[in-house]
This record gives structure tokens, C-alpha cells and sequence, in this order.
């Protein structure tokens, strides 16, 4: 019974609270996740089943799913170019309040922009 909870894989969790994001574990944030009805989560990863299976555990979770040609391949070949992104991608990520992607990329985009 129940839903099922997604493969673990690499993946961040990023909360922002106030003007600095906050990394949490990939458990931790899965239990903030089931509580976040409401709140819209923001999806910026390569592993395309994060998104559906996110949807399936948990209905009322609102996401907002980022595509962009910056991140690009899949497996052991995923690249993040994050001086490449897009305008409308950059406004989203820098608006999202809960960011689930691959724990390289935050760290590009923190290179990339600090704040």
C-alpha cells in the first residue's frame, strides 16, 4: 500500500529560506516534500523519472519542470554549462524556492552565480 518513493539517486534538495539556499539530504528532503502540498517545487535535473515519480507519490505536490539545452546527455555523460542557460530558465531557477537537480549543477550554479 501506499506510494512507492523514487530510486535514490544523486540528488540535491535545495530550500531556500530568506536570501541564502539551503542543501539538504536527499531523505531529508524527501520528508520535506511529502508535507510540501502548495508549494511549487522546481525539477532542473537530467534524470527525466524525477518528475513522474514525484507525481506519483505525491499529487498536489505543483511542479514547475526546467529544460534547458545547458544541461545536456545523461549517465555518466551529463554536462551543465550554466553560462549557456537561458533567460527564462535563469529568472526560474533563481525565483525557485524548492530545487530538486544533481549536486554538480548546484555547485556550477553557485560558481557561476554565487548569490
Amino acid at each position: 500500500g501506499g506510494p512507492q518513493r523514487p530510486v535514490r539517486r544523486s540528488v540535491a534538495v535545495v530550500r531556500r529560506r530568506g536570501s541564502y539556499p539551503k542543501v539538504v539530504s536527499f531523505e531529508f528532503g524527501w520528508r520535506v516534500l511529502e508535507t510540501m502540498s502548495g508549494n511549487i517545487v522546481t525539477v532542473f535535473s537530467s534524470i527525466k523519472g524525477i518528475a513522474p515519480s514525484l507525481c506519483d507519490s505525491n499529487p498536489s505536490l505543483l511542479l514547475n519542470v526546467l529544460s534547458d539545452p545547458a544541461l545536456d546527455g545523461y549517465g555518466g555523460t551529463v554536462e551543465f554549462d550554466p553560462s549557456r542557460l537561458q533567460e527564462d530558465t535563469k529568472a526560474s531557477l533563481a525565483a525557485a524556492e524548492i530545487l530538486i537537480t544533481e549536486p554538480f549543477v548546484i555547485a556550477k550554479l553557485l560558481e557561476h552565480v554565487p548569490s
